[in-house]
């Protein structure tokens, strides 16, 4: 299973696939290890540094002196990160609705030039966009979990640091008239994949030449603060951060996303869960989380094949696969940042990954057996784009099939019965 994960299912995340398996949080972004602090509410907003301004007049300018006397939201986001598209339609509306009034909306990603012209052909964005090719804005004002949205108002300083979807009218309307504004500070905690680590280092008591023992078994489900999520597969270990109720599910069940059947109303609880197994019964790590989950939920699953519409993967109408044997030293797959990597790696992998973007089960077809590379690119608008790539690469495309699947069928466990 490769999957890629966030703070719930609808976000994305880097997934690296090794001798264990990792899935990191992809909507984090990596800032540079600097001196400079992350600005904080009431302080001079940075300067906004950009390659290029797409959606500007001529000579539009980003530095405060030409920004003066206007309310500033600047928007970071990237084509990758699923979050993002319901946050632009809701800036679109704001922009829509303040465009003649001294308000500018800036939405900031690193990518180049071309994707991002291709992706505003699909999905456009109003007010300007900037391209942060060298990823200057980061540096200051730190939105290490996207989306992320700062208001800077007509003084230049920093009003909110929030959630785009928190932004409202009423508080932009409230700006332009000189009020002060209260919206819910994002806290960007990422996913901590040695959190368990961490808690067994504050418990360890030291004897005269001995540590605490590290857990020969051990199941621990906590809440957690982290706005994005991660999670840390190893032979006889599981580690997640940052977890919604499905993360777990495609995780203890080895399932996908969309080969569950649930019926239980979705929680926006969010969680850390460490599972460890003794030497040896490795593999009953999963059993065991899947009794842990079921216990801790309230729940009862069950397998069921069922017909159902998806996807067959197969060669290219009219050409062979133009796939090559691959020369790769080790295996390993992730993807996230608009990239879907993999080395070594057999097409029912693919087959999997392709399920996050056409939202239905994608069976392997292609009747070949071999290991092979692959860099395909991806947004979450137009699947177009990953799919014509993998045509012209692979010589692989998809055809929508009725076929028999197993499904997953989640479902509220009905109370024990107390014997009299």
């Amino acid at each position: 299973m490769l999957q890629e994960v966030g703070s719930n299912l609808a976000s994305k995340s880097v997934v690296l696939l090794t001798a264990g398996l990792a899935i990191c949080a992809g909507l984090s972004l990596s800032v540079a290890q600097t001196q400079i602090l992350a600005p904080k509410l009431g302080d001079a907003a940075p300067e906004i540094k950009l390659a290029k301004l797409l959606q500007a007049p001529d000579g539009a300018a980003t530095d405060w002196k030409s920004l003066k006397g206007k309310v500033v939201v600047v928007e970071f986001w990237a084509t990758w990160c699923s979050p993002c598209m319901p946050a632009i339609t809701h800036l679109n509306e704001l922009a829509e609705k303040f465009k003649d009034q001294p308000v500018q909306f800036i939405s900031i990603t690193d990518e180049d030039e071309a994707t991002i012209t291709q992706f505003l052909k699909q999905k456009p964005i109003r007010g300007w966009v900037g391209l942060d090719t060298e990823g200057a804005a980061p540096k200051v004002y730190q939105p290490r979990v996207i989306p992320h949205t700062v208001i800077i108002g007509q003084d230049g300083r920093i009003a909110a640091i929030t959630e785009p979807k928190n932004v409202t009218a009423e508080a932009i309307s409230d700006l332009l008239a000189g009020k002060r504004i209260e919206l819910p500070l994002k806290e960007s905690i990422t996913a901590d994949l040695d959190w368990n680590k961490k808690a067994e280092a504050k418990t360890d008591t030291k004897t005269e030449a001995t540590t605490e023992a590290e857990p020969v078994l051990q199941i621990i489900i906590k809440p957690s603060q982290a706005a994005s999520g991660g999670t840390s597969v190893q032979p006889g270990k599981i580690t997640d951060d940052g977890m919604v109720f499905l993360n777990f599910i495609t995780i203890a069940y080895r399932t996908q996303l969309h080969r569950i059947i649930n019926h239980i109303p979705e929680s926006k609880e969010v969680y850390k869960v460490s599972v460890v197994m003794p030497k040896g019964r490795e593999e009953a790590i999963y059993p065991v989380f899947q009794q842990a989950e079921e216990a801790f939920f309230g729940i009862r699953t069950r397998r069921e094949i069922q017909e159902v519409d998806a996807f067959a993967l197969q060669a290219s109408a009219g050409k062979a696969a133009s796939l090559r044997a691959s020369q790769a030293p080790k295996a390993q797959a992730w993807f996230g940042r608009g990239r879907i990597h993999a080395e070594k790696q057999r097409l029912t992998q693919l087959a999997q990954t392709l399920e996050n973007f056409l939202g239905r089960p994608v069976v392997d077809e292609t009747g070949l057996t071999g290991e092979y590379d692959w860099d395909l690119p991806y947004n979450n608008v137009d699947e177009s784009l990953l799919l014509n790539a993998m045509r012209d690469q692979l010589g692989l495309d998809v055809a929508p099939v009725k076929r028999m699947i197993e499904m997953l069928v989640v479902e509220k466990a009905e109370p024990t019965k107390r014997s009299q």
